[in-house]
């Protein structure tokens, strides 16, 4: 095995957004890093819709720019019911933080791949196409990585510190034991893109379509130029109940049937690329930091694509990753207590959309979203969750996780025939809460 020349301070495996977001700042503040990439980008992926609160990363990362240019702007979210078409929307002008008013809706082939040319802009070494295969972080700063370049060839790579931001695979945060999924999000997802889907007009065109049928609920994202991601995000016990075998198309076609909103408006427009799928995709890892090494995006954890909160997690992981790593080698400690409050905001924020999609799956969230009348405050917490801004420590989030905690007690209780007992101020769902996986209600409702 030929080891390489150079030792890096960072190695980064994985180049999608949290990769990538990790990787150039870090350079930014004048650490050497590596970023092992296993594809050749740029490469399909869905996770489409951007959140507005991911704005201050990309400032930073100095792509604004490029993503104005690139990408059609969205100014909120659109929730519709299949079955009459009846529309609530919120705009993000309207969150508590309202800031940063929107958006995009990009095609994640062209966004990663400027992200990653970005990380490499910025002093980033980037080996693409090579397939990491272990993994040895160090709390001395004696790492290494065994790779493969794109011959086959073997070889061995020294690191002060390992970042993990290799999505569903995790490299290490993935390791037996390590990583859990959510209880009652076991969903699956068909999608595709779509040509002549009909668009709304002025600051509406860019804006999400979260269409709600029986059994999940369907996305509508526009891109720039005529292109839309579709998909529907269907639940288990409906799948189980379909004859075996069926392609991605034809449950897709069946899932349809049953939201004659979302069919009549693709009925005039076409396919544009074959209807893929992606199963069991929310999980959560107990352990996403050690002795010299972290977990960034979806290596840490998925949760359901509901709120479009993975590309969200990923910058903001990223960022939160990237300075700590960064203080961590210049103070010459690398041990896992050192990242603890990394961990603290990253589950924080990942805890408040879990409990946001548990009550919607629940069902006491999507009746609050469909209202009317609605009252303000309510309506500001819904609109700044789906903004993203779940990180800062804020009164609104307290109050928002203890309403729909009450709410969920209330309708277990109306179910059993007691009376509720009264809600605490903690969270609706404990993953942001540190070491073991979050433990779930069974009937609960995950990037490279």
């Amino acid at each position: 095995m030929a080891s390489m020349e150079r030792q890096f301070d960072v190695a980064v495996v994985g180049g999608g957004p949290a990769g990538s977001t990790t990787a150039a700042l870090l350079a930014k503040r004048g650490v050497s890093v590596a970023v092992f990439e296993r594809d050749t980008f740029p490469r399909f992926h869905i996770g489409e819709s951007m959140l507005p609160q991911s704005t201050p990363v990309w400032a930073e990362l100095g792509v604004l720019p490029e993503l104005e240019a690139r990408f059609i702007r969205k100014y909120g979210a659109r929730f519709v019911n299949a079955a009459d078409g009846d529309e609530q929307s919120y705009r993000f002008a309207e969150a508590f933080d309202g800031s940063v008013t929107y958006a995009f809706e990009v095609q994640r082939a062209d966004f990663d791949d400027l992200l990653l040319r970005n990380a490499v802009k910025h002093g980033a070494q980037l080996f693409e196409g090579w397939q990491v295969d272990r993994a040895r972080p160090s709390p001395t700063g004696q790492g290494s990585l065994d790779v493969r370049d794109p011959s086959g060839a073997a070889h061995a790579v020294s690191c002060r510190f390992i970042v993990d931001a290799t999505g569903r695979d995790g490299l290490i945060a993935a390791a037996p034991g390590k990583r859990a999924k959510l209880a009652g999000l076991d969903n699956t997802a068909v999608f595709s893109h779509w040509e002549g889907v009909p668009r709304r007009e002025g600051d509406a065109e860019g804006d999400i379509d979260i269409v709600c049928w029986p059994h999940g609920w369907f996305w509508n994202i526009p891109f720039k130029g005529g292109v839309n991601s579709v998909g529907a995000v269907c639940r288990a016990p409906w799948l189980r109940s379909l004859p075996k075998g069926l392609t991605p198309g034809e449950i897709l076609e069946r899932a349809l049937d049953l939201a004659p909103w979302m069919k009549q408006r693709l009925s005039g427009a076409r396919l544009r690329s074959e209807v893929g799928a992606l199963a069991d995709f929310s999980y959560w890892s107990s352990e996403v930091r050690g002795d010299g090494w972290l977990a960034v995006g979806d290596a840490g954890g998925f949760i359901d694509p509901l709120f479009s909160t993975g590309a969200h997690l990923a910058f903001m992981s990223g960022r939160s990753a990237a300075h700590a790593i960064a203080d961590a080698l210049e103070a010459n400690d690398l041990s896992r207590d050192r990242f603890a409050a990394h961990e603290k905001l990253v589950r924080r924020g990942a805890g408040i959309f879990l409990g946001a999609v548990q009550s919607f799956y629940e069902g006491t969230l999507q009746s609050l979203i469909f209202t009317r009348p609605q009252k303000t405050a309510m309506r500001r917490m819904i609109t700044s969750m789906l903004a993203g801004d779940v990180f800062a420590e804020t009164r609104w989030t307290e109050l928002f996780q203890h309403f729909l905690e009450e709410q969920k007690q209330k309708q277990a209780a109306a179910a059993a025939g007691s009376p509720p007992t009264p809600a605490t101020s903690g969270p609706v769902a404990s993953a942001p809460t540190a070491a073991p996986a979050p433990k779930l209600p069974v009937d609960a409702p995950a990037e490279r």
